[in-house]
């Protein structure tokens, strides 16, 4: 299987085909007996992410979401998608407390980040209603996103696809 960068792909299959299994897989939580899984990252370099820890890998660019799709209903579609957008590496307590410049330069790279997010998936007009009044946020899977993850992997996708895909696949299952 290849996947270019930019593209959404689904796995469609029944009970049982080792769907999950092959997210558990891109994402570190299953070794597999045999094969590769390689992972070219933004800046071009590619990582062998059998053998890797989990954390690695989402920090590499490979993240996932669960069946059980949660938002945080009481707050925005913004903050729901940001939430997977923070970035807390090497902050630390002090930091987060004192707020100082590397603080704020987090903050202002996490805040761009979701920005992208919700535009790449349409919800940007969206952004600051409360994600439970939000009739098209289906936040969870862009939430894997941050902080620098490009693929979001996913075992269940949900009729709630973001606007733009649901209009050019309309013969989906709804």
């Amino acid at each position: 299987m290849h996947m270019n960068r930019g593209e959404i792909l689904a796995v469609i299959g029944p009970n049982g085909a080792g769907k999950t299994s092959l997210f558990n897989s891109l994402t570190g939580v299953y070794e597999p007996q045999e094969g590769q899984i390689d992972f070219t990252n933004r800046n071009g370099r590619t990582i062998a992410v059998i053998g890797k820890k989990t954390h690695r890998i989402a920090r590499a660019g490979v993240s996932r979401t669960f069946q059980a799709s949660r938002v945080f209903s009481a707050l925005t579609v913004f903050e729901n998608v940001k939430i997977g957008a923070e970035d807390h590496g090497g902050i630390g307590v002090v930091g987060a407390i004192l707020r100082g410049p590397a603080t704020r330069r987090g903050e202002h790279a996490s805040d761009q980040l979701t920005l992208e997010l919700l535009d790449f998936v349409g919800l940007r007009k969206d952004a600051n209603l409360i994600a439970s009044a939000s009739p098209t946020a289906d936040v969870d899977a862009w939430r894997s996103r941050g902080p620098s993850p490009p693929i979001p992997t996913s075992s269940c996708w949900t009729n709630r696809r973001p606007a733009r895909t649901r209009r050019r696949n309309s013969s989906w299952p709804r």
